[in-house]
C-alpha cells in the first residue's frame, strides 16, 4: 500500500529516479494498484530537464505488497513498489517507454494504452 510520505520508483524514461507521495487521490488511507497518487520529485537521473520539486500525478502499477486476485484466488506481489508518471490531464504518460511488468488490473482499468507500450503483461 502506498500512503502519504512514500518513496517510490518511477518505471520510466523521463529521467526521474524517485518520486515521493503526498497523496492519494480519492481514497482516504491508502493506494493500491490502478490507483493515482500525487506526488513531488526526489530524485533525477541527470541534469539534461530540470524535474527537482516539481509536482506530478502517478499511476501505481507495482505494489510490494501482495495484491489478491479474486478470478484465480492467487496473490500477486512485485518486488518493488512502482509508479508512471502522468501529465496534467491525468490520461497521457510522461514518458515514452517504460521498464516493468503490467499487471492485468491496468488492462481492465482506463489506462489501455499503457498496455501497448509494455512488453510483458503479467
Amino acid at each position: 500500500m502506498i500512503r502519504r510520505g512514500t518513496q517510490i520508483k518511477v518505471l520510466d524514461n523521463s529521467s526521474i529516479s524517485s518520486v515521493k507521495c503526498l497523496t492519494v487521490i480519492r481514497r482516504l488511507s491508502a493506494g493500491c494498484l490502478t490507483d493515482i497518487i500525487l506526488s513531488v520529485v526526489k530524485r533525477e537521473f541527470f541534469r539534461k530537464r530540470t524535474y527537482r520539486k516539481r509536482f506530478f500525478f502517478a499511476l501505481i502499477i507495482n505494489l510490494k505488497r501482495p495484491v489478491f486476485r479474486p478470478a484465480g484466488a492467487y496473490y500477486v506481489r512485485f518486488p518493488q513498489n512502482g509508479v508512471l508518471l502522468l501529465k496534467e490531464d491525468q490520461e497521457s504518460l510522461v514518458g515514452t517507454r517504460f521498464y516493468a511488468r503490467v499487471p492485468l488490473e491496468i488492462r481492465a482499468s482506463r489506462y489501455n494504452e499503457i498496455c501497448q507500450y509494455s512488453r510483458k503483461t503479467f
